[in-house]
């Protein structure tokens, strides 16, 4: 592993350095943002709102604050808690400031799982995206990578987990539901949920193909699953920065509903490709085939929104 590491950072030396000055670039940005947003002025008066209004996150922590009151029977006693006001009309003040950028973090972690798999698995993503467009490679990747693929692909399920239970939180937000106290508590139970899915799902394709006897057939659709995530969690990353850096500003609401859509119908076309591509390698009935779609792909949909529906009554 030490050896592979040293020739890894050895080849790679000018893409690290790269990479190092995008983060310091990104951190610098960040830094900035940070200490720009720090009122010059203390705002004594009775509107606090637009001293607090270019700090980060400061809109998004407010939406919490305001369903926390809906849900609060003593709505009229309520107070901000993460502001220290004097008579309720003083200078305010950050009780915890570090908790309320928690996505900050967030992004170091996400950037960390992808470097940690790209040291795991070199070259693997490349094959990954030239089989997606070539299907005569996908035959070579599934025979030569399919342990090394099953490895890869488990990291980036705890990737696309991160990054799927942010525009659902921010839709959850949207609809009025909370499943706890804080923003950080509801990403990670969207985060733990999505994540045991997709292990859940994994584990069934594998039992599914080894009953059957049709390995080539799930390890097409696992492998499809996969690329189809990391293309749809590139595209999510985007917005989540967007997002971040943004403040969550009111026109991202637009961007979110916008994102819903273009993930909705993009999963549609993508899945319809992957059966056709599979049930050409299935040799059972075709009444399996049905049953296995039904079983994972459309039960779980409906399970998943109507739960969301029982919960939003």
């Amino acid at each position: 592993m030490l050896r592979a590491l040293r020739v890894y950072l050895r080849q790679s030396y000018v893409e690290i350095r790269r990479r190092l000055l995008f983060v310091l670039f990104f951190g610098l940005c960040l830094t900035g943002q940070m200490a720009h947003a720090q009122p010059e002025e203390p705002d004594t008066s009775r509107n606090w709102e637009s001293a607090w209004r270019a700090y980060p996150f400061y809109q998004d922590t407010l939406v919490e604050e305001l369903l926390l009151m809906r849900l609060d029977s003593l709505s009229e006693l309520y107070e901000m808690p993460w502001v220290r006001s004097e008579d309720n009309y003083g200078t305010p003040v950050v009780r915890n400031f570090v908790a309320n950028n928690w996505r900050f973090g967030l992004i170091f972690i996400l950037l960390l799982v992808i470097g940690f798999a790209r040291l795991l698995f070199p070259g693997i993503l490349i094959r990954f995206l030239r089989a997606f467009t070539a299907p005569k490679a996908l035959d070579d990747l599934l025979e030569d990578q399919q342990s090394e693929m099953s490895s890869f692909a488990l990291v980036l399920s705890f990737f696309f987990s991160l990054l799927y239970a942010f525009p659902l939180q921010l839709w959850f937000w949207q609809l009025g539901f909370m499943m706890t106290d804080y923003a950080w508590g509801d990403y990670i139970v969207l985060a733990m949920l999505i994540f045991a899915y997709f292990m859940s799902r994994y584990f069934l394709e594998v039992a599914i193909g080894r009953i059957f006897e049709a390995r080539y057939f799930t390890a097409t659709l696992f492998y499809y699953t996969v690329v189809l995530n990391f293309i749809l969690a590139a595209i999510l990353l985007l917005i989540f920065l967007y997002v971040l850096l943004n403040g969550w500003p009111i026109e991202a609401v637009n961007v979110v509903n916008w994102m819903i859509g273009a993930l909705v119908l993009t999963l549609l076309i993508k899945l319809i490709r992957t059966f056709l591509h599979a049930a050409s390698s299935y040799t059972y009935p075709r009444f399996y085939l049905i049953l296995y779609l039904c079983a994972l792909e459309i039960m779980p949909w409906f399970v998943a929104i109507k739960l969301v529906e029982m919960n939003l009554n």
